[in-house]
Order: structure tokens, then sequence, then C-alpha cells
């Protein structure tokens, strides 16, 4: 799934592999395959028999979180796979509110990598709130800045961002930038 293989995994999950399976830090396939932004490898795990079997008991696969605070929409924001993040938005309706308790958002990481279409996508298919904040305080705007994404910051002003609000360290996105 990492490498996008689509034939591969199809032939996998047709010969019994759980794509729930997880390895020890609570990644899934499905998040493997996140990293890649294949989205055709996406929806062959998402609507295989075996993922959607036990969602009642264990959660809906597309928004599980792995052990380090990643869910599939996370990783695919991260890295700035657009197409992927549109599947999962509109198709597999992955929740944008699925994340660690730290609560820092896929917006954040789009923005702290500089992923622009990554955060419209978030921003207008998935509603999030541009100046949410994680248990810090901090912001996609602070992200932005403290990973040096100008473009991301202007992009992030125009929709909203505060840049005045202040992480409980007592940094802006103007001392990040400094």
């Amino acid at each position: 799934s990492v490498g996008g293989h689509a034939d591969a995994v199809k032939l996998l999950l047709e010969h019994g592999a759980d794509p729930r399976f997880t390895d020890a830090e609570g990644v899934t396939p499905l998040m493997n395959a996140a990293e890649n932004g294949t989205a055709v490898v996406l929806k062959l795990l998402i609507e295989s028999n075996t993922a959607k079997a036990d969602e009642e008991t264990k959660g809906r696969y597309v928004d599980l979180v792995s052990n380090t605070g990643f869910t599939a929409l996370i990783i695919a924001s991260a890295h700035g796979h657009s197409g992927a993040i549109e599947y999962l938005l509109k198709d597999a309706k992955a929740d944008v509110n699925a994340m660690h308790e730290t609560h820092v958002t896929p917006l954040m990481y789009a923005a702290a990598s500089g992923h622009i279409e990554a955060m419209k996508l978030l921003l207008d298919v998935g509603k999030v709130d541009v100046n949410e904040q994680h248990t810090n305080g901090g912001t996609a705007l602070l992200e932005a800045a403290t990973g040096g994404a100008g473009e991301a910051m202007k992009f992030l002003l125009s929709r909203g961002a505060k840049p005045d609000l202040i992480d409980l360290d007592g940094v802006t996105p103007l001392h990040a930038v400094t």
C-alpha cells in the first residue's frame, strides 16, 4: 500500500489480507497508502469487506488514529496529496476531527509543509476552522510560520487566520518567523 501498487493490494485483499492490521505504532495499510497518496489504493482498502465488517465495534476504518496520533487524512495532508485528501473527504467521508489527543489538525500539518491545495480542500470541503488551536494553543498559521511556509501564511491570512493568537508558550506567528 505504501508503494501505491493497486493490483498487489487488490490481490492481497482477495486472498484474505486484513487491511485493519496495524504495526507496533498502530499504523494501518490505509495510513501507509495515504503517505503515497494513491487514491485508488485508499479506495480498495476502505471499501474492502474486512474493513467494513467490524466498524460498529472497532470504529470507522478511515478514521482510525495511530498510537502516534496520525490518521490517513492527517498523513495525506502532511504530504500534500490533494487527490487523496479529496477522496478521503468527499467519498470516504473522513472525519476531520479524528486525531490524537494533542489536537494537531490535518490543516496544521498541511500548513507546516506549505501545501496550499491541501489547505484549500480542508477548508472548503472539510469545513475546518482556520483558527482552531491544538492543546498548546498553536494554530495552522503558527505552524506555517514555524515551518517557514510564507505562501501558506499568506493563504491562511486571506482565509481569516488571526495573526494575533498566542500559544501557551507566548509565541505568535510573528515570533515564529523572526
